[in-house]
């Protein structure tokens, strides 16, 4: 076998196949951010030349929101990292009034948001990034966009912005300058992750079920349709990955699997139809507990799994997933991103990525990674050390060698 470009490298093990080596990489944002005081998409091509690994370059993720269309339940405005802003012009038949208040650690942020059909109201705390865990720390809810059905309406106009073509023509220009040395993907989350997940009280979210079943199917539907129609742009020019955040369905969360089966499965088949309709492979993450969802996941059809975060943080293991889910799908992750990569010291991670690369590449394709985004307490040293060993034990474990 010859060797791959990192492009052929990566479609090869989402499609299920055999790839020259195993791939390797890592949710790198912070690691790009400390060594080149930013972490736009052409430092972090700078950064996998330097380390070697087999890069994906994200169009549409929360730190750099460049959506095709604006997510206004997550995000209040433009972020400073895009080239092209947009600060609610997108929207028709909405009027904003924003009133914020500047703390030491913290930015509170109240918006009323006034609709045809009544007024939105939220507020919001924005840690200052660095004054706390994380290095981009989410924004706390302290009031909810939506408090119960007389919302429904009016949430609909917030989610109905115009398609921001100029940025649809800049993914074009990154997927051209990538090319064979990387793999550019999109997101395509969950009705829940990042948006009805963030318009509602989680508690208030959690019991709907029980309280009131056909609210949440129809504020998920809703959402549902968003997402949908956010993703369809890049599907629309090629993009042959959407990774699908579903992390705010996950069991973490407390979403019981009798419900999954009821509303939350229907969903996610939905959205794995929509991606294989364009050719494209589906990407489901969750960097949470997953045994009891990945039945789900093999009979939606997904093609790959990951972070397939280790206990005590999840609760399956490589093997594990490879029982559930087969010789066709590809598994991602398994390296515990605080507990070996931030806290362990460079014997413990190399064996560890030793583990994984030979365990993981047992019965079918596998892609090494880590279970989280890198922390910012995370020493560049470990993360030196990950490369180096996935480096050595990738050339020692060559998948067409391992059993499959």
């Amino acid at each position: 076998m010859g060797e791959m470009t990192v492009r052929e490298r990566l479609l090869t093990a989402y499609s299920g196949g055999t790839p020259d080596k195993v791939p390797f990489g890592a949710y790198h944002w912070s690691v790009c951010y400390r060594k080149y005081g930013c972490f736009c998409w052409m430092h972090e091509m700078k950064l996998a030349k330097e380390y070697g690994w087999d890069v994906h370059i994200r169009l549409n993720t929360l730190p750099k929101p460049n959506h095709v269309l604006s997510n206004y339940v997550y995000n209040i405005g433009p972020s400073p990292t895009e080239q092209y802003h947009s600060f609610y012009e997108d929207l028709d038949e909405v009027n904003m009034t924003l009133k914020i208040k500047r703390g030491k650690k913290v930015t509170y942020v109240e918006r009323v948001i006034e609709t045809p059909a009544g007024a939105l109201k939220d507020v919001t705390e924005h840690p200052i990034p660095g004054t706390g865990y994380g290095w981009l720390p989410n924004p706390k809810r302290l009031e909810p966009l939506i408090k119960g059905r007389e919302d429904v309406e009016r949430i609909r106009y917030l989610l109905n912005p115009k398609p921001l073509k100029n940025r649809l023509e800049d993914a074009k220009e990154i997927i051209k300058y990538v090319g064979e040395n990387g793999l550019v993907i999109t997101t395509l989350y969950s009705p829940l992750d990042y948006l009805l997940g963030e318009a509602m009280d989680q508690t208030q979210l959690l019991t709907l079920y029980y309280d009131d079943r056909n609210l949440l199917e129809e504020l998920l539907g809703i959402f549902q349709e968003f997402a949908l129609r956010s993703v369809k742009p890049y599907l629309e020019i090629g993009v042959k990955v959407p990774l699908m955040g579903w992390i705010y369905a996950s069991p973490s969360y407390g979403w019981s699997p009798v419900i999954w089966e009821q509303i939350l499965y229907p969903l996610l088949k939905e959205q794995v139809d929509f991606v294989h309709s364009y050719g494209a492979y589906a990407l489901f993450y969750d960097d949470g507990k997953m045994k009891d969802t990945l039945p789900f996941l093999k009979r939606a059809g997904i093609d790959c799994v990951e972070t397939l975060t280790p206990p005590p943080v999840g609760d399956v293991t490589l093997s594990e997933a490879r029982e559930i889910m087969g010789s066709k799908v590809c598994l991602k992750g398994g390296l515990d991103s605080i507990g070996v990569l931030q806290k362990g010291d460079r014997e413990a991670i190399e064996r560890e990525v030793e583990r994984l690369i030979r365990e993981g590449s047992e019965g079918g394709p596998y892609i090494l990674f880590n279970s989280a985004t890198i922390s910012w307490e995370t020493p560049l040293e470990n993360v030196e050390a990950y490369v180096k060993a996935a480096h050595k034990y990738r050339e020692k474990y060559r998948p067409s060698q391992v059993k499959q």
